[in-house]
């Protein structure tokens, strides 16, 4: 068993050579009426929590480069949401070289790193870590109330599909372990989006039977994710810990069967 982490939407960089085409001014407003930063693109505290969970799980970590303003990772290239809006019409020309230079190369090495893992250990558990905003996108309001009721009152979300019995199985006893090791973590399965929707992790197990392949996507509430303080990495430390006794238990009693 081994275990793979990746970050699709971590970074915000832009490559040099698309810059003239990105400036602050065109960015999307934000709820509260102030203009967003390359940096208000990405999951913020997506990679560094990634990098705290590889750490703990000895795993190797792969990281998109680019911001997912120039093109989203997670997602195929033939998907409409693929660009964002202040790539999508630039020229074909040049959206096929984000592709071919970005989108791509980033995907093949996420599949050439599992290839390697399951030849080598038989079965990989990918992690794919994100973040998400606290608040719902569709809240505009600034009343304190209106804020209260639009609030995601989770702080971690497991994102599997259930069709696919040992993400399944895995998922529901990490929940349980969460539930009392991580008593103060509120945690939500398929929230706040379904572990089914288009994603890496979803193209991955198209590829991969699921008995060598299990995918499960991490969304982390921004609330507590971003904030560096010692309780945070205490919780990183804690959720990677729950995961590996979990996995742990999981291969004794299929030894124990074997036997």
């Amino acid at each position: 068993m081994a275990f793979l982490v990746t970050c699709e939407h971590g970074a915000h960089q832009i490559p040099g050579w698309l810059t003239e085409y990105f400036t602050v001014t065109d960015l999307p407003e934000q709820a509260d009426g102030e203009s967003a930063t390359l940096t208000d693109a990405n999951d913020l505290g997506a990679l560094d929590a990634s990098t705290q969970f590889a750490r703990q799980l000895n795993g190797p970590l792969l990281a998109a480069k680019y911001s997912p303003l120039v093109i989203d990772v997670n997602r195929s290239a033939n998907q409409r949401g693929v660009f964002s809006p202040l790539t999508r019409a630039l020229p074909r020309k040049l959206r096929q070289r984000i592709i071919s230079e970005i989108h791509e190369p980033y995907r093949k090495d996420v599949e050439t790193t599992v290839d390697k893992l399951i030849r080598k250990d038989g079965l990989v558990i990918h992690l794919s870590i994100h973040s998400f905003a606290t608040f719902e996108p569709s809240q505009t309001g600034t009343d304190g109330e209106d804020r209260a009721l639009s609030a995601r009152r989770t702080d971690l979300g497991l994102l599997y599909d259930p069709s696919r019995v040992y993400e399944l199985a895995l998922c529901l006893d990490w929940y349980d372990d969460l539930y009392f090791s991580l008593p103060m973590l509120r945690v939500r399965r398929n929230y706040p989006r379904r572990g089914v929707s288009e994603s890496l992790i979803r193209s991955l197990r198209q590829k991969y039977a699921p008995d060598c392949y299990i995918g499960v996507e991490l969304q982390l509430n921004r609330a507590w994710c971003v904030r560096d303080v010692p309780v945070r990495k205490k919780v990183f430390k804690g959720i990677a810990k729950s995961l590996i006794r979990v996995c742990t238990a999981a291969q004794d009693d299929r030894d124990q069967e074997a036997a």
